[in-house]
């Protein structure tokens, strides 16, 4: 035998016959494994096996078939000339689109521009912090003057609790229109009780004309900043600020303040009259238009605690000799009747304001439903 290298493609010569070669061809088509499928197949035509000889072009059926299944197979995936991609190495950087969850909306019907202006120029339930802490502030005090006057005393006990029932009512969960009217009874009854008990021995109109115009000018200074577009409130301050007018023309104490006395009792309330004329000064600004509350608020509490101030001033000039408290100049009655004036009054002021504020806003709600409007609910 020969030292001739055995090569199994030996027997595949060109000289040999063409029936030889299919077999072989055949034979190691059969033997070598097929690609994996999650392989790329390769783009173009496919590269016969390495140390496998190139068939010849011709072959037989069964050849035919085997090259027919190998090209189906690599020619498959070809879409113009280019080859897709497989499953598992598609592009990671073309991410899904992101999905946005709807945005809550809130239920009931919607709420239009014009509609959240008509609800903010005629709001039907203002005021509501203003009269908790008014109430608050006027009721404590209350408290402390008249422990101040009478000391502990049981007279003092119906007031006390009066007041602590006024307190209890401003920050009890009520209705808007009950908690206002209540309010606005009991402290305005307050007040009634305690100018028939001041004026027990003698009637003073200029008193009872002040307690009136301060209420008035006041109470419409409120309504004026919670209903910025209403005519009823501006027609109310142009009433209060007249009265007021009025009631310094009849005073007459601007015109005396060029001789003032030495004794401050009586020089203190003259010169307690300047405030009280730049005060009906500003309050014109409440005829501004609707676009700004003119301050209207900071003027109404402005003329609250000067009327305090002016009672209080009042009390304590009457009470003072010789540079002390002496109580035995004027009965406690008269005093203790004109601090619950000045406490209540206010309370009073702030609720009849809600009561009317409460009255226009549902107005205009109602006008707002006869025009086919579709008005927003308060709160």
């Amino acid at each position: 035998m020969s030292g001739e290298a055995t090569d199994p493609t030996a027997w595949a010569r060109p000289d040999d016959s063409p029936e030889d070669a299919s077999i072989v061809r055949l034979s190691e088509l059969m033997m070598e494994p097929l690609p994996p499928l999650s392989e790329p197949p390769s783009q173009g035509h496919a590269r016969p096996p390495s140390g496998v000889a190139e068939e010849p072009e011709t072959s037989t059926g069964s050849d035919q078939d085997a090259q027919a299944q190998d090209e189906a197979h690599e020619a498959a995936p070809e879409r113009d000339g280019e080859v897709e991609p497989a499953d598992d190495e598609v592009d990671s950087s073309e991410e899904a689109p992101i999905s946005i969850p709807p945005a809550h909306r809130p239920s009931g019907p919607p709420v239009l521009a014009s509609e959240a202006l008509k609800r903010e120029l005629s709001p039907t339930d203002p005021g509501v912090p203003t009269m908790r802490w008014v109430t608050a502030c006027c009721s404590l005090s209350g408290i402390g003057l008249t422990l101040w006057t009478f000391g502990p005393h049981p007279g003092i006990i119906p007031i006390a609790v009066g007041f602590l029932a006024l307190i209890a009512l401003a920050v009890a969960p009520m209705p808007y229109s009950g908690r206002a009217a209540a309010l606005t009874t009991i402290a305005g009854g307050g007040v009634i009780t305690a100018s028939l008990m001041r004026f027990r021995t003698g009637f003073d109109p200029t008193a009872v004309g002040l307690m009136l115009v301060v209420w008035l000018l006041a109470a419409s200074l409120h309504l004026r900043a919670w209903h910025r577009a209403s005519d009823l409130a501006r027609i109310l301050v142009a009433l209060g600020i007249t009265a007021g007018i009025a009631w310094l023309a009849a005073k007459g104490s601007l015109s005396d303040l060029s001789s003032l006395e030495a004794d401050w009792q009586r020089a203190a309330p003259r010169v307690l009259q300047i405030p009280f004329g730049l005060l009906l000064m500003v309050s014109l600004l409440a005829f501004m238009d609707s676009r700004t509350t003119g301050g209207c608020s900071a003027w109404a509490a402005g003329l609250w605690l000067w009327y305090g101030t002016t009672v209080g001033v009042e009390i304590v000039a009457r009470i003072w000799h010789g540079g002390a408290v002496d109580w035995s100049l004027v009965p406690r009655e008269p005093v203790i009747s004109m601090m619950l004036t000045a406490l209540l009054l206010p309370i009073a002021g702030v609720g009849a304001a809600q009561l009317l504020a409460n009255a226009l806003g549902r107005h205009a709600r109602s006008s707002a439903a006869d025009n086919g409007e579709h008005p927003t609910p308060p709160g």
